[in-house]
């Protein structure tokens, strides 16, 4: 799979590297598109990052394939993900699978909204 690949110096290069393993929990996610964040930003013009580092987490794509104990998503299934913490003073939106009969009210209106056709 390609993936920018930090080099150091405030260098990224777009290459190849091996596609991960997935777990027996994981999904592995073909990224159709992707975003910078503030963390990420930082961390090149700081030059913190590791040289060799894959970053980001800002992301959508579609579920390429499940890991074997992985029960209520399936391959084709659209998603996003992004990282870090809610401002302070806001619920968390999703603290479950938001297809579970016991996910939080926000999660039960996402499960509503069918992802696989509205993306």
């Amino acid at each position: 799979m390609r993936a920018a690949v930090y080099k150091g110096n405030k260098r990224f290069e777009v290459e190849e590297v091996p596609t991960p393993e997935v777990g027996p929990n994981q999904v592995l996610v073909e990224v159709s598109y992707s975003a910078i964040c503030g963390t990420d930003v930082h961390t090149v013009l700081y030059d913190v990052l590791a040289p060799g580092s894959v970053i980001g987490h800002e992301y959508s794509g579609t579920i390429a394939q499940v890991g074997a104990d992985v029960t209520r998503w399936r391959v084709g299934d659209r998603v996003v993900g992004g990282g870090g913490t809610l401002p302070p003073g806001n619920p968390s939106r999703i603290t479950t699978d938001p297809r579970s009969p016991t996910a939080p009210a926000a999660s039960q209106e996402a499960r509503a909204a069918d992802t696989r056709s509205r993306f």
